[in-house]
C-alpha cells in the first residue's frame, strides 16, 4: 500500500502543477474614458513579447455596452516597423443586420476581438498605437480597447 501511494506522488505532483500553469499573457489593455473617445485621443499600448524582438500576429479587442450607436468600429492600428509605421485600418464588426452583439458578455458589456491579417515584428521597446477613425466626434459606450500578442 505504501508502494502505491509513493507511485501515485508524481502523478498527483503533474496534475496539481498542470492546473495551475498559464499560458503566458501577451497582451495590452487600456480603459477608455466614460465621457467618451474622441476622435483626435489615440491610445498607446505596449503588448508584453514572449521575446525582445518578436514575430507574429495582433488581435484587437474591444468591450462596449449595449447603447454601442453602432455595428462596427474602424480603427486605424500605427505599428512601428524597422525605421518606418505600419499603418492598417480595420472594421471591427460588433453586430448583425439585425442588431444582435457578436461578441459575448454579462449584463450590458461585451467583448469583441478580431484579427489583423498579415504578421508583425516588433520588440519590447515598440508602442503600439489605437485610435478610432469613425465619422463622429467622439465614441459613447467604448469601455475598453486592447492589443493581444499571437507569437508565431
Amino acid at each position: 500500500m505504501r508502494r502505491l501511494l509513493y507511485s501515485l506522488i508524481p502523478v498527483i505532483a503533474a496534475a496539481v502543477w498542470s492546473c495551475e500553469y498559464q499560458s503566458p499573457d501577451y497582451s495590452a489593455f487600456a480603459d477608455i474614458d466614460p465621457r467618451g473617445w474622441l476622435y483626435g485621443d489615440t491610445v498607446v499600448l505596449r503588448p508584453g513579447l514572449p521575446d525582445s524582438i518578436s514575430s507574429g500576429r495582433l488581435a484587437v479587442t474591444l468591450r462596449h455596452t449595449d447603447a454601442y450607436d453602432f455595428s462596427n468600429l474602424w480603427v486605424e492600428i500605427t505599428v512601428p516597423y524597422a525605421d518606418t509605421v505600419q499603418v492598417d485600418t480595420l472594421d471591427i464588426r460588433l453586430a448583425d443586420v439585425y442588431g444582435r452583439w457578436y461578441g459575448r458578455g454579462v449584463g450590458v458589456s461585451y467583448l469583441t476581438a478580431d484579427t489583423l491579417p498579415g504578421r508583425y515584428t516588433i520588440t519590447t521597446a515598440d508602442s503600439i498605437n489605437i485610435r478610432h477613425i469613425m465619422r463622429v466626434d467622439t465614441l459613447t459606450e467604448i469601455e475598453q480597447i486592447g492589443l493581444i500578442f499571437i507569437p508565431e
